[in-house]
């Protein structure tokens, strides 16, 4: 079955850059050529997710990680009134702003000062170097390069307890004071801390027949503060939906409740965006197909074209890699295995990974909120994808029941045959989620007290 998805317009469309005729020698990459110097580089804005900007500029472009820049919107071309002589773009200084990663096609960046407002999605910038910084030694190795096979590796940093049984973790910047917070949704509540790990704001459902399931944050409507998605099961009810909160002034509020789940996953282009899924639990039909989440006219609603895949069924789980011009699906199988759809035939991993104690039965069939399925894109297509395993309480038996007592985080690398483990990472308690950060990764961690920790690895 063929695969078209709305990713085929991201993935296969000619680079602005390359059209607008930029020039970005592979051979000295964001060097100029005469003085040796550092040369300003041109390109466009990929996404503005809170206070994060993507930037179409990667490795080749010379960009250097942790390095500071000055940023500039450039706008249409000045000629000369009366010789009709070009004299350049029209150059706006916006402000610095800090590279925080430089993958394969794309970068990262936040800004260097607080009053900086990032420039939306299409605008043509320029980046030209300010302040060059070393790379943190964490951010020099790579899991592939720098770890033997079947390592342990060991945390960069792990919270205190936290008064709260999480059931799911999300990264956003909820406040818009610049910096990035951790949401944690409770079966009961959700909660969101700073970088002290001190606590900025709440959510308590007052209802007796909800429980949250899963939780995302992200800037969908571009004020500039991530809204916080919690999925709620509401059993009076006997559906699935989305409680989309605000924290502002020290509270979190219930803005609006969406009659679907919200969701992100790896759209095969490097970048993780938000999906949406209806799903029927007292109806004909169980889960409806898979849409991006987008927001206009003051409304969240489903955009673009369904994700087709025909073993996409669940939106929980699951990620797109390309293999060529073809993007191609990740996902964890009904036996917990890490499964692989080429073309033709699949791959999966004698492992099993992904386990999760947030289940749903409906009509027979179990549905699992599985964490995560994080995605490494690297040059030729997939690199790698990191991933939680639950390990039961009681051997195998207590898998049935959602029961765990520790568990690990692992990377595993793709050696063009199969997925390889790598690393892995030990977890004192149940790992109820994982969140990704340009290069480090959090997971929530829940103890047998109920309270949870949130420990931090180098990618």
């Amino acid at each position: 079955m063929r695969t078209t998805t709305l990713f085929a317009a991201l993935l296969f469309a000619v680079s602005p850059v390359r059209a607008a005729g930029l020039d970005r020698s592979p051979l000295n990459p964001g060097e100029d050529r005469h003085s040796g110097a550092s040369a300003p580089l041109d390109g466009f804005v990929v996404k503005t997710d809170g206070r994060t900007v993507y930037f179409d500029l990667g490795s080749e472009s010379g960009l250097l990680p942790h390095s500071i820049y000055d940023l500039s919107s450039l706008g249409d071309a000045l000629k000369h009134p009366v010789t009709g002589e070009s004299l350049g773009a029209d150059v706006k200084p916006l402000g610095r702003v800090e590279i925080l990663s430089v993958e394969e096609k794309y970068s990262t960046a936040s800004p260097a000062q607080r009053e900086l407002a990032l420039p939306a999605a299409g605008t043509k910038i320029r980046l030209a170097l300010s302040e060059r910084r070393a790379v943190p030694a964490a951010a020099e190795s790579s899991p592939a390069a720098g770890d033997k096979e079947g390592a342990v590796r060991e945390t960069l940093a792990r919270s205190p307890m936290l008064p709260i049984e999480a059931v799911d973790i999300s990264i956003g910047d909820v406040d818009g004071d610049g910096s990035e917070d951790t949401v944690l949704a409770g079966p009961r509540e959700v909660a969101a801390f700073g970088s002290d790990w001190k606590l900025k704001c709440r959510y308590e459902d007052s209802s007796t027949a909800g429980r949250f399931m899963s939780v995302e944050s992200a800037d969908v409507d571009g004020d500039g503060k991530a809204e916080i998605f919690a999925v709620a099961n509401n059993k009076f009810f006997k559906r699935l939906e989305t409680f989309v909160l605000d924290c502002a002034d020290g509270k979190m509020t219930r803005r609006v409740s969406l009659p679907y789940t919200v969701r992100s996953f790896h759209d095969g282009s490097g970048l993780s965006v938000l999906g949406t899924q209806s799903v029927d639990v007292d109806g004909e039909y169980l889960g409806s197909d898979i849409f991006r989440l987008g927001y206009a006219d003051g409304k969240y609603a489903k955009i673009g074209e369904r994700i087709r895949h025909k073993r996409l069924e669940w939106i929980y789980g699951f990620g797109f890699t390309l293999r060529g011009d073809a993007p191609v699906l990740i996902s964890y199988s009904k036996t917990d295995r890490i499964r692989i759809f080429f073309k033709k035939g699949s791959w999966s991993t004698p492992e099993k990974y992904g386990q999760t104690a947030e289940r749903l039965t409906v009509r027979e069939r179990e549905l699992r909120f599985s964490p995560r399925l994080i995605i490494e894109q690297g040059g030729s297509g997939l690199a790698g994808v990191y991933t939680l395993r639950n390990i039961p309480r009681f051997f195998q038996m207590a898998a049935a029941f959602g029961q765990y007592s520790r568990a690990e985080l692992h990377y595993l690398r793709w050696n063009g045959l199969a997925l390889e483990p790598i690393w892995r990472g030990d977890l004192g308690g149940y790992a109820a989620g994982i969140a990704e950060r340009p290069e480090s990764l959090l997971v929530a961690v829940v103890g047998a007290d109920g309270n949870s920790s949130v420990w931090s690895f180098s990618k």
